[in-house]
């Protein structure tokens, strides 16, 4: 009985720590005090990465997760750990309002322009005009059913979007209601490692 309240106060401590952490990194980008540590990051290797992060909470729902974007060695120039955090975030929305036995694809391509674009597509519940709105407020939060445990604090668009802003990026959100969301950020450069 100790050792299964301990789990519980140790998963709750580490609630509140998530929570004050993206508090306190939305202020430091509103601040334009962010400072980006830049390395040349490959984009298949941290994808994998983020997944690992998020895999045990899509286990839970059986929702699949596929890393789409080849391993052929191309780079970003970005700072590593805020570009998983990216992922995780997108990733762990995509988890979040996905039906159980759900499918969650990631996939890139090196558009002509040179700029890479990555795509977390999931087949979900999907929003509305008013709700892509809502979703992308500080702590707004998009209720689209009571079946969907939506925990959080809705700060987890609106820090993503920050932190590919800071990269010079853009992110977009297209979804249609029952349809799904896909969540699609273009970075800078890509960069061929050989």
């Amino acid at each position: 009985k100790q050792i299964e309240y301990v789990k519980d106060i140790h998963i709750s401590g580490q609630h509140l720590l998530d929570l004050i952490n993206d508090i306190l990194d939305v202020s430091v980008i509103e601040a334009g005090k962010l400072a980006l540590h830049e390395s040349d990051v490959g984009i298949h290797s941290v994808t994998e990465e983020a997944i690992l992060l998020v895999q045990t909470r899509a286990d839970q729902d059986n929702i699949e997760l596929n890393n789409l974007i080849d391993d052929d060695g191309l780079k970003l120039r970005a700072d590593e750990r805020r570009l998983k955090q990216i992922m995780v975030n997108l990733l762990s929305n995509a988890i979040k309002y996905s039906h159980n036995s759900g499918k969650i694809e990631i996939n890139g391509e090196k558009a002509e322009d040179g700029t890479f674009v990555i795509k977390v597509i999931d087949n979900g519940l999907g929003m509305d005009a008013e709700e892509l709105e809502i979703a992308m407020a500080k702590f707004g939060q998009v209720y689209s059913s009571s079946a969907i445990h939506t925990e959080g604090t809705g700060l987890g668009l609106p820090l993503t979007n920050g932190l590919v802003e800071a990269h010079g990026g853009t992110l977009i959100l297209e979804s249609e209601l029952g349809l799904g969301t896909t969540a699609q950020v273009i970075l800078g450069k890509a960069i061929n490692s050989g």
